[in-house]
């Protein structure tokens, strides 16, 4: 279930987003949009007080360069449903034109548990003499995920349980189980240092939260985080005290196996109580590490013994 009905801004959420595109919204412009768009520098918005509502603007200002012309890009991120929206972003934009005197483009990014419902346009017609105003809304929960994913931009992947509104909705936490798979897939063909893995986790962590329960997921993405910090702690321990000389890979190698081996066993004594016998014997004659490394990761994600089990005795 959602923690409640009524839609609430999240403030968490809403910093970690802009984060996130701080650093990738030229390739998310360039992907949903299909706008040639080179974003140059992120400018000071702080003290860019819009005079109309009296607060100040505090999302995403980019000097930027649009079809090869001079322009300014205006990221808004919005998590709750407004209605005057496109007053507040005309608001926003004479703010920022009258700051930096250049041509504008703007774009709400919606990340929000309902469906997108903004008027994102100014359109008076008087005939001869027309009004018009427009800027586009990506609603990220109409993103299926592999769209995210062909973007081939890593720190894009905690917004996975943002994605698909809808298939999310029957069944949250199956489905941010399937968000952290992936990202620990995307993880795995990455050469990310324990603090990068972290940040990640810890970015999902937190947008999972937003949209099932706060505490579920928090639980859910420390024990990944525990899993990842036993494996650092491995490979630095075999470096410190056996070295990578030649000769003695085949003692680590057998040594690392078996400490992946107890640490499946660890998780799945935690989550589900006594280990069946069968489960025990079958971890006890694999020995391939990659097989292993994959069971650990459902040993903490598997979201009952049947299922882990499943993956166990798969060919």
């Amino acid at each position: 279930m959602y923690p409640n009905n009524k839609e609430q801004p999240n403030d968490a959420q809403d910093r970690v987003i802009k984060v996130l595109f701080k650093d990738t919204g030229e390739a998310v412009l360039r992907r949903f949009l299909n706008l040639d768009v080179h974003l140059q520098t992120k400018l000071p918005t702080e003290h860019i007080k819009v005079k109309a509502i009296a607060r100040k603007l505090s999302d995403l200002v980019f000097l930027a360069t649009i079809q090869g012309k001079k322009a300014c890009v205006h990221i808004e991120i919005q998590n709750t449903i407004d209605r005057n929206m496109y007053r507040r972003m005309l608001e926003y934009g004479l703010a920022i034109m009258e700051e930096h005197d250049l041509p504008l483009f703007q774009i709400l990014i919606y990340a929000g548990r309902r469906k997108a419902r903004f008027r994102n346009y100014i359109h008076h017609d008087f005939g001869i003499y027309r009004w018009l105003y427009h800027f586009p809304i990506l609603d990220l929960g109409g993103l299926s995920r592999q769209e995210l994913l062909a973007l081939g931009e890593p720190d894009l992947l905690p917004l996975l349980p943002l994605c698909e509104r809808e298939r999310r909705r029957h069944s949250p936490e199956k489905f941010i189980r399937e968000c952290l798979d992936m990202l620990l897939g995307q993880v795995r063909l990455q050469n990310l240092s324990l603090e990068e893995k972290g940040t990640l986790l810890l970015r999902m962590q937190i947008l999972a939260g937003s949209v099932t329960d706060p505490s579920w997921a928090k639980k859910l993405f420390d024990e990944v985080m525990q899993m990842f910090s036993l494996e650092e702690n491995w490979v630095y321990k075999q470096i410190i005290e056996k070295g990578i000389e030649k000769g003695m890979e085949k003692g680590m190698e057998k040594g690392e196996i078996d400490t992946i081996r107890s640490n499946i066993k660890k998780v799945l004594r935690l989550r589900f109580g006594t280990l069946p016998s069968e489960v025990t014997s079958e971890l006890e004659r694999e020995t391939a590490k990659q097989k292993l490394d994959y069971l650990l990761e459902r040993a903490v994600l598997a979201a009952s013994m049947e299922e882990f089990k499943s993956a166990l005795f798969s060919a």
